[in-house]
């Protein structure tokens, strides 16, 4: 999952393009992330 949220977020293809909606073509980028890292902490914490 991390390697696909990698690829994601640098990719230049998104749902929300920053090209176009300019700063708030970042929010797809953000939740991806903040998912991510949730994800990550409570895998951390259940061990």
């Amino acid at each position: 999952m991390l390697a696909f949220a990698a690829i994601y977020f640098f990719s230049p293809l998104d749902l929300l393009p920053e090209a176009l909606l300019g700063p708030l073509g970042f929010a797809d980028d953000a939740a991806l992330l903040a998912f991510v890292i949730k994800r990550i902490i409570d895998k951390v914490r259940s061990r």
